[in-house]
């Protein structure tokens, strides 16, 4: 249990981990329905990599300020007394705050998904026809 713990954690999807378990994905699927302490170890793995990139998600919707550490290389002359001059290089890491500004992709998703009955792309009608049952129609807008 505690390995497939580590294959949901490490993100692997469900066919994956069934690959790595060496059965059918439809095997496996059988198995977590049959077996609760297999379903929850899978469960308990996915959840904090899920937070993970829901949480990237919003940051990357919203913008974001982040902290760099850059690498720059100083050097220094020091004249020596009628011997000429030393440089001496070193190299130091300084703080650089960047903005990141919002991604518009991650803001449809987010919305699409969030709010479906305000943004979704699609919307469900029922239509109905002469001599038929109602059907219900996905059209694009």
């Amino acid at each position: 249990m505690l390995l497939l713990e580590g294959w949901a954690r490490e993100g692997l999807n469900d066919e994956q981990i069934a690959h790595n378990m060496g059965v059918h994905p439809a095997t496996y699927y059988r198995w977590q329905a049959d077996h609760n302490e297999l379903r929850e170890a899978i469960k308990k793995g996915k959840a904090p990599v899920d937070f993970e990139i829901e949480n990237s998600l919003r940051d990357a919707a919203k913008g974001q300020r982040i902290i760099l550490k850059k690498r720059i290389k100083l050097k220094t002359t020091k004249r020596l007394a009628g011997k000429g001059t030393i440089e001496e290089e070193h190299v130091e890491y300084v703080e650089e705050e960047i903005y990141i500004p919002p991604n518009v992709t991650a803001q449809i998703y987010w919305l699409n998904n969030r709010k479906p009955d305000k943004w979704r792309n699609r919307k469900a009608v029922d239509v109905e026809a002469t001599n038929a049952e109602p059907v219900k129609v996905v059209i694009d807008v």
